[in-house]
């Protein structure tokens, strides 16, 4: 955005519910991969930071509602409330501000459920923008450049996804951690 935080932007069409349930059924095993995305991002900010020479602390979150059903909110609401959870216990004040875009109908009955889990601070931070096409003209008020906003939303930014950041940065540690053995290793040789 205009102040140099990040914008990210979070398609609910593209997440697999039902695939995340099967996959980590107790939910607290869910948080593991959010909590490595939310700390790729935190490493993200840190090097913007060095770039721009003034801290930059907090990120700017889009989520696109398209897709969003009340049966798989319902059905799901303990997993998304453990995905939210994980941004909110662990990286509380980071965000600065989130944009909610192409509610669906069900949306006000959902938010009426989900606002219930919402610190009213952090519901401050809360902006409603209604559809993508409502939304264009209103992201130069809130300072988000349209090279910023998804292209799905009318915006110019292609993105990169968090599962590729995520394996990068998986990779990394991966390749960091045997760097490190290695040098351990030669360390108890001499």
């Amino acid at each position: 955005d205009c102040y140099g935080h990040p914008v990210s932007c979070y398609r609910v069409q593209d997440v697999n519910l039902q695939k995340l349930s099967k996959k980590f059924e107790d939910t607290q095993g869910i948080t593991k991969p959010m909590s490595r995305g939310l700390s790729v991002l935190k490493r993200l900010k840190d090097k913007i930071t060095q770039e721009v020479g003034y801290p930059v602390r907090k990120n700017v979150v889009i989520v696109d509602l398209t897709g969003l059903s009340m049966f798989s909110f319902m059905r799901y609401q303990a997993h998304v409330k453990a995905l939210a959870d994980v941004a909110y216990l662990y990286f509380p004040d980071h965000v600065f501000k989130i944009f909610l875009v192409n509610p669906t109908t069900l949306f006000n009955v959902i938010w009426g459920i989900a606002s219930v889990w919402i610190d009213p601070v952090t519901e401050k931070l809360i902006r409603k923008l209604g559809t993508s096409k409502e939304a264009l003209p209103k992201w130069k008020d809130y300072g988000i450049p349209l090279e910023s906003v998804p292209v799905q939303l009318g915006g110019k930014s292609k993105g990169v996804r968090w599962l590729d950041l995520n394996r990068a940065a998986v990779a990394a540690s991966e390749k960091k951690s045997t760097t490190n053995k290695d040098t351990r290793d030669m360390r108890q040789k001499f």
